[in-house]
């Protein structure tokens, strides 16, 4: 049998014998290019225990992981209190495969790297910028939930909430492309205070209305400022780039007006 631990997947030295076609490195290849699995380096902790084994490569697989039994159906109040974003689909339950196509899409983006704070096939974390901030991916019945925290105490900005929905709509993107969906059923929503579907009514994302207005819950809601900001885009494309450009400070930080035009953009993607 194949080693599993954590979700990782471990090819051996022994190859199988049954066909000269469908050897391992081919099976390996088609899981990568359909986003199956990662390649992953072994921790110092991993190596002996990999070395038991015959084993000369370690790939991270999230199908193999087992669900954290917390993450039900439904939003618990303290996931709502937290204003998480949305994905909801037209089809009303997740397309097949998705969940670890996309898992592995964002481990693959630049600034992102998977955590091992949490690993189930229902509940993942990433790091962004080194672990500056964590961002939680649950997976419900039939809509996904996205959670963004700040590692130290305090609020996160409101240009991470916006870089966080635009690497994730690029990256849902890709994968149903990957996946062979030729339609997008994709919408991102809130939840409004009673842990109901809401999307915003005004393009200046200032209101909520709740999918069951006809039925108790009030028409309109005015949206949290965490809320508007994940859905606030402007500045947020140049700012990254900056970032990226600003992260070689050996030389950049050196330039007045580069690091006062970072500066800059930084106060005007708050300001949204």
């Amino acid at each position: 049998p194949v080693p599993i631990f954590e979700g990782i997947l471990e090819k051996t030295i022994q190859e199988s014998k049954v066909s000269t076609l469908l050897n391992a490195q081919y099976v390996i290849d088609l899981m990568k290019h359909f986003n199956i699995i990662k390649s992953v380096k072994a921790s110092q902790s991993q190596l002996h225990q990999l070395q038991r084994y015959g084993s000369d490569e370690q790939y991270f697989m999230p199908c193999l992981l087992r669900p954290d039994a917390s993450i039900t159906s439904l939003p618990s109040p303290q996931d709502i209190q937290r204003d998480p974003l949305v994905i909801a689909f037209v089809c009303k339950v997740i397309p097949v495969g998705l969940v670890t196509a996309l898992v592995i899409e964002l481990g693959s983006l630049q600034r992102w790297t998977f955590s091992a704070r949490q690993r189930y096939s229902n509940h993942f974390m990433f790091e962004i910028d080194e672990g500056d901030f964590i961002v939680e991916l649950l997976v419900r019945h039939s809509q996904l939930e996205l959670h963004c925290q700040a590692e130290e105490e305090g609020p996160v900005p409101g240009y991470v909430h916006s870089f966080i929905c635009i690497s994730v709509k690029s990256a849902i993107s890709n994968v149903m492309s990957l996946l062979g969906y030729t339609a997008s059923p994709t919408t991102y929503l809130l939840y409004c205070p009673k842990g109901h579907i809401a999307e915003f009514v005004d393009e200046r994302h200032v209101h909520i209305k709740c999918e069951l207005a006809q039925k108790g819950c009030p028409r309109r809601y005015k949206a949290s400022p965490q809320q508007c900001q994940w859905f606030s885009e402007v500045c947020v494309i140049i700012l990254c780039i900056m970032y990226d450009v600003a992260m070689y400070r050996f030389v950049v930080m050196k330039c007045v007006p580069l690091r006062m035009l970072y500066q800059l953009l930084l106060i005007l993607a708050e300001r949204q």
